[in-house]
């Protein structure tokens, strides 16, 4: 279990499935309230789709990597990390270096947010899978 910094939580990972069993988030001293966030092991393609279904609201028929890229661009670390408990952290790297491959000033917009996210997973993982 890792505890530090206000957090309590359970990590279980593997390539692409990871559950975070019990994160509890500490309120600052003062202050009485704290948030319980779940994410399921073994969340389908299907589900995760279903979930999320706003992504690419016009098209019900679009690709995986569509919906991925569409993810990252909204720059919600609940949302990057439901659709790498599903791909992977590779899978999201993959997309979105073919994203940043453009000259879209929203995907510039969204560089250092997304950057940010991928990092703080890619750490959260690394720790996971050496049992910290």
């Amino acid at each position: 279990m890792n505890r530090g910094g206000g957090v309590n939580a359970l990590w279980t990972m593997s390539p692409g499935r990871m559950q975070i069993s019990g994160l509890l988030a500490s309120a600052p001293p003062g202050v009485a309230f704290a948030r319980r966030i779940r994410y399921p092991v073994g969340m389908t393609t299907l589900d995760l789709w279903k979930k999320h279904p706003a992504l690419v609201w016009s098209n019900a028929q679009a690709d995986d990597s569509v919906r991925i890229r569409a993810g990252l661009l909204e720059c919600r670390f609940p949302l990057i990390l439901d659709i790498a408990s599903v791909f992977g952290l590779a899978r999201l790297r993959e997309e979105w270096a073919a994203l940043l491959q453009t000259a879209d000033p929203e995907i510039q917009r969204a560089a250092p947010f997304v950057e940010r996210i991928l990092r703080n997973l890619e750490r959260g993982w690394a720790l996971a899978l050496t049992g910290n």
